[in-house]
């Protein structure tokens, strides 16, 4: 016999309200930039061997019109893909990358702006796909889907490429912030940059990573000992494993 003292209820959640609670999150604006471009990077090493020439990264701020764009040629996304990469808190299939949680782009986008879109074509394929959010819209239906459009691409079946935009946007970009910003960017990804393997714009600049310099030594009989090194193979912070080096910066 039914307990009349209990019920269940449906505790599914809608989707427009959950995107729209993102722009409450504790973000700064390189690190809701920064998913995007975690994102490109486990689409670029998951499929370097497929991919020739320069990984490439544009970041466009129009702060007349209100958009946001980040443009990449990392490897692309067919229909499945961006289906997962849509949905909420769906994991991706490589654990292994830096966005594994299924989460960024969607907290970013929506944070930074109410009304986003992807449009991506993956190597090899011959349609470009494009999904559109409106935040608005989606809350106004209380709907839980969000279309995707296709259009067919004759020219280079080989073109590989994803352009999130984002307009509406809840927040400005002052222009001192966008300095901070792209240094901000520099140090998250000088490594790539340095190394060449990345190529960061914002708008028509190249961004460009200094290397920090290290103290070095010289002792009686001229041999020079750099304050640099690697930490140890068992080197761990609350039981996780931490990779790197640590060094005394030079003053010069």
């Amino acid at each position: 016999m039914p307990n009349p003292n209990m019920r269940n209820v449906d505790a599914t959640p809608l989707l427009g309200e959950v995107l729209d609670s993102y722009g409450a999150l504790d973000y700064l604006w390189h690190q809701a930039i920064g998913e995007f471009v975690d994102n490109s990077y486990d689409s670029f090493e998951n499929n370097r061997d497929q991919i020739t020439g320069d990984w490439e990264i544009d970041i466009t701020y129009e702060s007349r019109n209100g958009i946001l764009r980040i443009r990449d040629n990392a490897f692309g996304m067919d229909v499945n893909d961006l289906g997962r990469a849509i949905k909420l808190a769906k994991p991706n299939l490589d654990d292994n990358g830096i966005g594994k949680y299924g989460l960024g782009m969607k907290t970013a986008a929506s944070w930074i702006g109410r009304v986003w879109s992807v449009k991506t074509k993956k190597k090899g394929e011959a349609l470009e796909w494009t999904a559109k959010v409106n935040i608005a819209e989606l809350k106004e239906g209380a709907s839980n889907s969000i279309p995707f459009t296709s259009k067919v691409v004759t020219t280079d079946i080989d073109s590989h490429y994803t352009i999130i935009e984002i307009k509406e946007l809840r927040r400005k970009m002052p222009g001192r912030s966008m300095g901070k910003v792209k240094e901000n960017l520099k140090f998250l990804y000088g490594p790539q940059i340095h190394s060449g393997k990345m190529k960061l714009r914002w708008g028509t600049d190249l961004l460009e990573y200094i290397p920090p310099t290290f103290m070095t030594e010289t002792d009686q009989e001229g041999e020079i000992t750099e304050w640099l090194a690697d930490l140890p193979d068992d080197f761990s912070v609350e039981g996780h494993s931490v990779r790197g080096r640590y060094g005394m910066l030079s003053s010069a």
